[in-house]
């Protein structure tokens, strides 16, 4: 059975290189010894409850068990025929995750670009969102979807909530618009936290201490409680954690710093003498508290009210001057630039027991408000070719550009499941939400040398309010055609609503309003085939189409007339339609070697269509968006974990994605064969983990290797972003509930560079920011269960 599911994967319809390089590492898998195992599977006799997922468990063969609800229904990852990735609470704590960025890391098939907590944008299959108000990737905390901001710079960027008494992360790869909805085009996340627990008083605490190479010290306080309130009846449980994390990138300003040259360069802005040095300028802090209860007021309904709340607070984002390339920004003046994100989260669920079915209702509210500034001074220096950055020189002094972006949400869904165990099943349900995103710009410097210079005092100034709302419906339906083989067939039905008012003042803005609306409805099926070979080998294939928002927006200046006509055009769209996939996946999920040896993989192949694209008109300097692509994205993924004796174990993940642009499109200046922006064509982690019993202690060491490999990305320029690998390791000992680990992340303290950020305004060549990784911390952490 090992040569047959082996061999899928090999033969499967992957280029010549990629065979290559899995030829020898299925080799190697074929010849490892079989012993115990560590897995995540279940007994096919076993019922699972299919409105709550429990904790991890253990079964007769010593396999560990993830629950998951990635059906909406309480399954385990090597029985749910869907290529996906579960990671336990436990395995987050033992290994030291503490930010989801951090984590996707080692989810194979997934990027990230992140210019900090709260600013990091996900890609899963090379389905990049670089346009557009809606990411690609839908985000969920448990069972509430949660919509990023639209029109800010840190926009499809999802909440960051803080990693500590999860239950699990579920990361589902390919379309799930059937059952997700919009923006699951390319996957879903899914954070789930530990519920209240009835009749169990119980807790944890944390304390975690660290110093950054070039930084700081760092520190942080978690703990959560779970107090049953009533026998039987109701409990709850209540989370806080208190963070500090040292920046590492300084702040310099000086008077003397050389003005940008015509072509965009800058010059040597290093030998400046400084006027002023602000040390670890992305300094972090974050304050948090979450609150969730389990109320059974009879047999058949549960409720579970829950509510979260966020606040974090940045110094600088965690970026640097790509010219000269230091861990440093500089800047002629001594801006500060602070980042404020502030969210939180209230949502209940209701169960009830119909005998025949399960009614579940989940009702959200959530709202967040984003505040980044950005020091605007030499681009807008280059901008106005100005003589110089001081008022007394001509210049316009010190400018800023401040965005506010608030954002609302109110989310109900409906759903009817049955509870037969028989060969048919089925869900259907009904969905609305309503979104509104608030967004503000300002260009902001010295009226009088604004008017001095420029003619008027109101440089920039623009309100931007996005309202989208969404009704769908939905069905999904499973039938076991024999004991082996069974079908799952769904669709989602879905219209929006959609609407932009946007108004601009200034002399670098069009100085109109506007009042778009857009509105667009479709149909997402999705067709699965599961085939069990034995109790340990699935076989699947899937064919599903996933979707993202279209949208309205503002029109153009009128200066733009030529470039439009260029184009074709009389006038920019002030709308675009939703874009969408067509996934056609093939999959084997496999215990091998007597349950010692996990196997997973896929293939893919995904055909975009009508990309949601950025058309840049060069004369006028001003963008919109369009459907202007089609991109075609292929690739695999292949996960394996091997329990080796003595307390060995050891994991790897591998994930190949080639997702490029189909045809040429003049409009947004794309080729055939161009990369699309931001998806690494290769990535891949690789663990192990080794426990042993020491006298009455537990010693437990960890070391992790993820590699994420070259993309490109097109913000001011082309530019390619070299490969970059990452090392963590862990040691620890735990006894009586206790947990005492030092660790070091980033241990060759690497210098990646992981994204460039856009700025708030304009992007001239030369003045990019650059995110990188954290340098290497060397830090302990402690914690009790009690």
């Amino acid at each position: 059975m090992s040569v047959l599911n082996i061999g899928f994967l090999i033969n499967g319809p992957h280029s010549a290189a990629a065979r290559h390089r899995l030829l020898p590492l299925c080799a190697a898998l074929s010849l490892l010894p079989g012993v115990a195992l560590s897995q995540e599977a279940k007994p096919e006799a076993e019922k699972v409850d299919q409105t709550s997922a429990e904790a991890p468990t253990v079964n007769k063969l010593d396999v560990v068990e993830i629950t998951v609800t990635a059906e909406r229904r309480g399954s385990v990852v090597q029985k749910t025929p869907i290529s996906m990735t579960a990671v336990s609470g436990l395995k987050l704590k033992e290994q030291g995750i503490t930010s989801v960025a951090d984590l996707m890391r080692d989810i194979p098939g997934v990027s990230a670009k992140s210019g900090g907590s709260g600013q990091t944008e996900y890609t899963i299959r090379g389905l990049s969102s670089a346009a557009g108000v809606a990411p690609t990737v839908g985000f969920y905390l448990d069972e509430v979807p949660l919509s990023s901001p639209t029109t800010s710079s840190n926009g499809k960027s999802p909440v960051d909530p803080d990693m500590y008494d999860l239950a699990r992360v579920e990361v589902l790869r390919g379309p799930q618009g059937t059952l997700y909805g919009a923006s699951s085009m390319g996957g879903t996340i899914k954070l789930v936290p530990e519920t209240a627990k009835l009749n169990r008083f119980s807790g944890s605490a944390q304390a975690i201490a660290s110093q950054t190479q070039g930084g700081g010290l760092s520190g942080t306080v978690n703990a959560a409680l779970n107090v049953p309130l009533m026998e039987d009846v109701a409990a709850m449980r209540l989370v806080i954690t208190k963070k500090h994390e040292s920046g590492w990138i300084d702040r310099v300003s000086s008077s003397a710093l050389p003005l940008v040259n015509p072509d965009g360069s800058r010059g040597d802005v290093a030998a400046a003498p400084a006027d002023a040095v602000s040390r670890r300028a992305n300094d972090t802090r974050l304050d948090g508290a979450r609150f969730s209860m389990s109320i059974l007021p009879t047999e058949r309904l549960s409720i579970a009210p829950s509510f979260l709340y966020q606040r974090t607070r940045q110094g600088a984002p965690d970026t640097f001057d790509s010219d000269p390339g230091h861990e440093k920004h500089y800047q002629p003046f001594n801006i500060s630039e602070p980042f404020k994100d502030e969210f939180s989260i209230g949502s209940v669920k209701l169960d009830y027991d119909l005998d025949a079915v399960t009614l579940t209702s989940i009702t959200s509210y959530s709202k967040r408000r984003k505040t980044r500034v950005e020091d605007e001074t030499e681009i807008l220096q280059r901008y106005f070719t100005l003589p110089s950055y001081s008022i007394a020189g001509g210049g316009l002094g010190p400018v800023t550009d401040t965005e506010f972006n608030s954002t609302r949400q109110f989310t109900q869904e409906f759903r009817l499941a049955s509870n037969s165990a028989g060969p048919f099943r089925w869900i259907v349900g009904s969905f609305y939400s309503r979104f509104t995103s608030v967004f503000e710009a300002i260009a902001d410097g010295s009226p009088e040398a604004a008017a001095a210079v420029l003619g008027t005092s109101d440089i920039f100034h623009q309100t931007i309010t996005d309202t989208l709302v969404q009704k769908a419906v939905f069905a999904n339906v499973s039938y076991d055609i024999t004991k082996s083989l069974k079908i799952t067939g769904g669709t989602r039905f879905f219209r929006s609503n959609a609407q932009n008012v946007s108004k601009a003042s200034g002399i670098i803005s069009d100085g109109s309003n506007h009042d778009e609306k857009a509105s667009s409805k479709g149909t997402t099926p999705m067709v699965n085939l599961a085939y069990e070979v034995d109790r340990t080998s699935m076989l699947y294939a899937t064919a599903a189409k996933g979707y993202r928002e279209g949208a309205a927006q503002p029109g153009v200046a009128a200066s733009c007339a030529a470039d439009l006509s260029a184009l074709g055009l009389n006038e920019a769209p002030v709308r675009y339609k939703p874009d969408s996939v067509w996934s056609y996946e093939l999959g084997s999920k496999n215990r091998l070697l007597d349950n010692a040896l996990t196997l997973n993989g896929s293939v893919y192949s995904q055909k975009w269509s009508d990309v949601q694209r950025f058309v840049t008109l060069p004369t006028c300097g001003y963008l919109y968006v369009d459907n202007a692509g089609e991109a075609q994205a292929n690739g695999f993924e292949v996960e394996a974990a091997l329990r080796v004796a003595g307390g060995l174990s050891l994991s790897f993940a591998v994930g190949h994605t080639r997702a490029v642009y189909s045809r040429d499109d003049a409009r947004s200046g794309t080729v055939r064969g161009q990369r699309l922006d931001g998806v690494a064509a290769w990535t891949g982690s690789g663990s192990l983990h080794y426990e042993t019993p020491v006298d009455d202690y537990v010693f437990i060491g960890n070391l992790g290797v993820s590699y994420t490999g070259r993309s490109s990305l097109n913000i001011s320029e082309p530019k390619v972003l070299d490969a970059y690998t990452l090392v963590d390791a862990r040691i620890g000992l735990k006894a009586n509930k206790w947990n005492v680990n030092l660790f070091v992340k980033n241990v060759t303290n690497h210098k990646a560079v992981t994204t460039i950020v856009p700025s708030l305004t304009f992007n001239p060549p030369g003045l990019d920011r650059w995110a990188g990784v954290r340098p290497r911390t060397i830090g302990f952490d402690v914690s009790r269960d009690f």
